[in-house]
């Protein structure tokens, strides 16, 4: 790496609906990357659609999304940065209108997850991480909703 300067990851809500990188987006980190930060962390890119916390949010949910998250890290290597891509799911905080979490949230209006959703939850994190590679995404960094990591923290430590 160049120098020291990381760009934190930062949800601008510049992506189309479904997640699809969009030309603010992709503008908008590359002058950060011109701008000598070394390492830019995108924003939120949800692993499953209803693991999407904020609107405008990059998705890396489907196999369709890769050309724009390929554009993006290449945009970024090609200004001199380390692409970083942060894998996130919204859990309780999700924008979808079924919540859910590692325990039932009533005053957020989210049930809790069973064993399976756990499970293909984790599993939708590790196929995100593969087509983040596969998009030439040098660093991947895994991101839940702070209530989502945390209930399963406590409670898988219990």
């Amino acid at each position: 790496m160049k120098n020291r300067f990381l760009l934190a990851p930062m949800t601008n809500q510049q992506a189309l609906d479904d997640g699809t990188l969009t030309e603010d987006e992709l503008n908008w980190l590359r002058m950060r990357a011109i701008g000598d930060f070394s390492l830019v962390m995108t924003c939120c890119s949800h692993v499953h659609p209803k693991g999407q916390g904020f609107p405008g949010e990059l998705g890396v949910y489907a196999d369709a999304l890769i050309p724009g998250l390929e554009r993006l890290a290449n945009t970024l290597r090609s200004a001199g940065a380390v692409s970083s891509l942060q894998l996130y799911h919204g859990g309780i905080r999700a924008i979808a209108p079924d919540r859910m979490g590692p325990s039932a949230a009533p005053e957020d209006h989210a049930r809790a997850m069973t064993t399976a959703e756990v499970r293909a939850t984790i599993e939708d994190f590790v196929v995100a991480a593969q087509r983040a590679e596969r998009a030439g995404f040098r660093w991947r960094r895994a991101s839940w909703s702070s209530r989502l990591s945390d209930q399963c923290v406590s409670e898988w430590a219990i």
